[in-house]
């Protein structure tokens, strides 16, 4: 009987001395250099320079917004102010004696754009305003404007907003009147905004009754004339646009004027 003890521990040598059925693992492997891949330190690179200019423009556009954010409004804002525009006032005697729907249809006339406040038909007694825009300002872009509210806007929108438009009030509760109100960023002096519009309405030589600084702090002029033999009152008011509206970088000498037409 053979000896299995014996016979399997004992082992055939190859001519090399590695024991049959033994097999070890290259290990030159370990010897190459430990450098990374060039298509992969290539990528690497691109990621750096990617993530430094991402980086780069960060930093710029917070920068940019802290320190030249307002020089930049303050130009739009005076671009604004200083484009031309035209104003082309609704002319209030010839309106004080016409209905609702005859005054809106003469305005429409004129071709200029209006955004409605209040339209015909939703007050008892009747009359309606409506808000004359600058020709480059658009009836959706003023929709979005007047809903956030003029003291919501900034400078220069707001300045876009009321640079060439005026708001036009029909009012027939009690007494008949008619009233147009704007901002005035050109006269510089209540007296010069006075005048324009005394001259743009008609006025320029009409008597005077009255004058001064009312108790609401208004520069006004007033006088009584006839049209068609019924007694008609005219008023200019001017106060400044600060008093009106709370946007931040209008000019100090910036006007808002109203006139008024009673009967």
């Amino acid at each position: 009987m053979a000896n299995f003890s014996q016979h399997s521990a004992r082992h055939t040598r190859r001519p090399n001395g590695t024991p049959d059925g033994v097999v070890y693992p290259d290990g030159s492997v370990l010897n190459r250099p430990l450098d990374m891949p060039r298509n992969v330190r290539m990528g690497l690179l691109i990621a750096v320079i990617v993530a430094a200019i991402i980086g780069g423009i960060i930093i710029y556009r917070v920068v940019d917004a802290e320190i030249n954010a307002p020089e930049r409004e303050q130009q739009e804002l005076l671009t604004n102010i200083q484009r031309e525009v035209t104003l082309d006032l609704p002319p209030l005697a010839q309106l004080l004696f016409m209905d609702d729907e005859d005054s809106m249809q003469l305005l429409i006339d004129t071709g200029a754009t209006f955004y409605e406040t209040v339209s015909i038909g939703t007050r008892a007694e009747g009359g309606f305003e409506v808000v004359k825009l600058p020709q480059d300002v658009s009836l959706v872009d003023a929709g979005i404007m007047y809903a956030q509210g003029i003291n919501n806007l900034s400078g220069s929108e707001a300045a876009k907003l009321l640079n060439g438009s005026w708001v036009f009030t029909y009012n027939r509760e009690g007494t008949t009147s008619v009233r147009v109100r704007y901002a005035d960023f050109h006269s510089g002096t209540a007296d010069a905004a006075i005048d324009a519009a005394m001259a743009a309405e008609g006025l320029a030589d009409a008597e005077v009754s009255d004058s001064g600084v009312d108790d609401a702090g208004n520069t006004f002029r007033t006088g009584n004339l006839t049209i068609d033999g019924t007694p008609v009152t005219w008023r200019v008011s001017v106060v400044p646009l600060s008093d009106v509206y709370s946007v931040s970088g209008f000019p100090s000498d910036a006007l808002y004027v109203g006139i008024r037409f009673t009967r």
